[in-house]
C-alpha cells in the first residue's frame, strides 16, 4: 500500500496568555537580578507586549529623594518624555517641579490626549509642554510600594496610536512587580549616595547632611564611563556665626609631668633593684653600667623637665634594658622569675609603675564623661531649635565649636534670635557642666578642677569642609583668625598681672566689642537671678596676644553648691 488517505477534522483550543507571560517575565527580570540597563530594557519590552502595540512607549521613572526631594538621574538613556521635559524647559524647571511635587501629595493617574481639551490650568500648562515634544497621547501612572510613592509609568504614543483605558488597565496589572522594580533603584541610587559619603567625607550631622547629600548626587552625575573620576566638590557654609567653648582640666600638664616623675621613679627603683639581682646570678659587666645609669638618672630626673626627660628615659628602658632582659631570657632560666615580676610591674593597664600615670587618666575620663554626657543633651536641644552644626574634640577636657547661619538650613529662615537664644543656652550649660565636673571630685582619685571658657566672635566667618582631614575649617585669610584667637586664649592673662583669665568656679567670656558685652551683661543678670550665677562679676582687659589686640572679658563665679 503506498499511499494513506485520511478524511475529517481537529479542534484546537488556544488560550491568549500574552498577558500572563508579559507578568511572569517582569516577575523573573525581578528575581534574577540583571543588571540595571539589561533589566530596564526587558521590563520595557514585557510592557510592550503587555499593550499589544509597539507604538506605546513606555518610561520608568523611580522617585529619588535626596533631601527630601525628588531628582531623576539624566545619565539614563530613558525614553522618558518627563526627563526631556525638564531638560528642554530650564526656566520652567522649577513651575514642573512644584507640579510632580502636587502630583506626589495627592497621586492620580493622568491621562492626556489631543481630542480632550484640558480645563485645569496647571494641567494645561503641563500637557502644553508634553505636545511640544510631538506627544499625541499621554498618561502618567503612580506606583506605590507600601503605601508611598515610589516613582511613575510614563505611557505615550507620538501617532494616532490608541491609548484606551483597557490598555492602560493591562499595563497596571503589572504596577505591584514595578513597585518593587523602583523600589529596588531607590535603594541602591541611596546605597551610591552613602559610599560616596563615607569615601569623600565623614560620618555627618543631619543639619548638614543635606549639602553632603547634593554634592555626592553632583559627584555620581559627573561619572563617565572609562574616564578618570571627577574632583569632589567643595562643601562650603557661608556667612555663619561661630561660637567655641572649652571646658578645660586646671594644670593638667603640670598634672601629667607629676605622674609621670612618680612613676619613673618607681621603676628606676624597681629596675635597679632588678639588675642587683641578676647580676647575683651572672656578674657580667653591663650590669655594673645600667646600675650606675638607674642611680644617675634617679639623681637627674625632674619634674618640671618631664617632657624632654621622658623621651630619653623610654629610650633607655625600651632599648638598653630590653636587650638585657632578653639576653637573661634566652641564656638563664633562673632570671624567668626576676624578669616576669619587672614585666608585670611595667604593664600599662594595671603595673605598679603606670599607678599614678593610670589614676590621673582615670579622673580626666570621668571628667570627660560627665562633659560628653551633657553637650550630647545640649546638642540636641539647639537643633530642636534650629539646626546647627556642633563639632566637640576631646583632650584634656573638651573644646567645641557651634556654627549657626541661613546657609546651614537654608529652607528655614534664619532670625538673629536663635543666636541670641544659641549664646543664652551656652552660657547656662557651661554652669551646669561646671556643677558636674565640680560633683564628681569625691569619685575621683585624682581630685581635679576644670575651668570655662566662652569666646565670642563679632564678625561672621566661612567654612570649608577639608576632604583631606575629613572636619570643617575656617575659609579665607581673615576668618582665621578666629582660629588663631581660639587656639591663644586659654592661657590669656589678665592685663598688668600675671593672673590667668580662666579660673576653677568661674566663665570666662571674652569678646572685642561693647554690643557683645552689652548682650551677655542681659544674660548675666538673668542667671544670677536664676541662682546659676553669682554675684561676683569683674570686667577685665586682657594682655595683648601676638597678633591680636584689643581682648576684652567678663568673669563670673558659678553657684556650684
Amino acid at each position: 500500500m503506498n499511499k494513506i488517505k485520511m478524511d475529517g477534522f481537529s479542534i484546537l483550543t488556544v488560550t491568549d496568555i500574552t498577558e500572563q507571560q508579559a507578568l511572569e517575565n517582569i516577575k523573573n527580570i525581578i528575581i534574577r537580578g540583571i543588571d540595571e540597563a539589561d533589566s530596564y530594557g526587558h521590563v520595557i519590552m514585557a510592557l510592550r507586549t503587555l499593550a499589544g502595540n509597539p507604538a506605546i512607549e513606555f518610561s520608568l521613572l523611580p522617585f529619588f529623594k535626596l533631601n527630601n526631594k525628588v531628582v531623576f538621574d539624566f545619565k539614563e538613556k530613558k525614553t522618558s518624555a518627563l526627563l526631556d521635559l525638564l531638560k528642554i524647559n530650564k526656566g520652567n524647571e522649577q513651575r514642573i517641579q512644584e507640579l510632580l511635587d502636587e502630583f506626589i501629595k495627592q497621586p492620580q493617574i493622568l491621562v492626556f490626549s489631543k481630542d480632550f481639551p484640558i480645563e485645569d490650568k496647571t494641567m494645561s500648562f503641563l500637557w502644553e509642554r508634553l505636545k511640544d515634544l510631538g506627544i499625541v497621547n499621554y498618561a502618567l501612572i503612580p506606583i506605590a510600594h507600601n503605601k508611598e510613592i515610589v516613582g511613575v509609568i510614563e505611557v505615550f504614543t507620538k501617532t494616532d496610536a490608541v491609548l484606551d483605558e483597557q490598555i492602560l488597565a493591562r499595563i497596571f496589572s503589572a504596577s505591584t512587580l514595578l513597585a518593587q522594580l523602583l523600589k529596588d533603584e531607590i535603594v541602591e541610587f541611596q546605597t551610591k549616595i552613602n559610599e560616596v559619603i563615607k569615601e569623600k567625607f565623614t560620618s555627618l550631622q543631619s543639619a548638614v547632611q543635606w549639602k553632603f547629600n547634593q554634592e555626592a548626587w553632583e559627584y555620581l552625575q559627573r561619572i563617565e564611563q572609562d574616564k578618570p573620576k571627577p574632583i569632589v566638590g567643595d562643601i562650603k557654609f557661608e556667612q555663619i556665626y561661630p561660637l567655641y567653648g572649652a571646658i578645660d582640666i586646671r594644670n593638667s600638664t603640670i598634672e601629667r609631668n607629676k605622674a609621670a616623675f612618680q612613676d619613673m621613679i618607681v621603676q628606676l627603683e624597681l629596675l635597679e633593684n632588678v639588675l642587683i639581682q641578676l647580676k647575683h646570678l651572672n656578674s657580667i659587666v653591663i650590669l655594673d653600667e645600667m646600675i650606675f645609669n638607674c642611680r644617675r638618672w634617679l639623681q637627674e630626673i625632674n619634674e618640671e623637665l618631664m617632657d624632654s626627660m621622658q623621651i630619653q628615659l623610654n629610650d633607655f628602658f625600651n632599648q638598653n634594658v630590653a636587650e638585657v632582659l632578653t639576653y637573661f631570657k634566652e641564656n638563664l632560666k633562673e632570671s624567668h622569675p626576676i624578669i616576669a615580676a619587672y614585666e608585670n610591674a611595667i604593664h600599662p593597664l594595671n603595673g605598679v609603675v603606670y599607678k599614678n600615670r593610670n589614676v590621673l587618666e582615670k579622673s580626666i575620663r570621668l571628667i570627660n564623661s560627665g562633659i560628653s554626657g551633657y553637650l550630647e543633651l545640649f546638642e540636641k536641644e539647639l537643633q530642636n531649635s534650629y539646626p546647627c552644626y556642633f563639632e566637640k574634640f576631646r583632650s584634656d577636657g573638651i573644646e567645641y565649636d557651634i556654627y549657626i547661619g541661613q546657609s546651614i538650613a537654608p529652607d528655614k529662615k534664619f532670625n538673629e534670635i536663635y543666636l541670641k537664644n544659641i549664646r543664652l543656652w551656652q552660657l547656662t550649660s557651661m554652669a551646669a557642666i561646671a556643677k558636674i565636673t565640680h560633683s564628681l571630685l569625691d569619685q575621683m582619685e585624682k581630685r581635679l578642677l576644670t575651668t570655662q571658657l566662652i569666646f565670642v566672635n563679632a564678625t561672621l566667618i566661612d567654612i570649608n569642609f577639608r576632604t583631606d582631614e575629613h572636619r570643617f575649617d575656617v575659609e579665607g585669610a581673615y576668618n582665621i583668625r578666629y582660629q588663631i584667637i581660639k587656639k591663644r586664649i586659654d592661657k590669656v592673662t589678665i592685663k598688668g598681672s600675671n593672673e590667668r583669665l580662666t579660673q576653677p568656679g568661674k566663665i570666662a567670656i571674652v569678646y572685642f566689642t561693647k554690643r557683645e558685652e552689652k548682650e551677655y551683661l542681659g544674660y548675666i543678670q538673668y542667671l544670677q537671678k536664676s541662682g546659676s550665677l553669682l554675684d561676683d562679676l569683674e570686667e577685665l582687659e586682657l594682655e595683648e596676644l601676638q597678633g591680636v589686640k584689643g581682648l576684652q572679658a567678663l568673669r563670673i563665679g558659678i553657684n556650684l553648691a
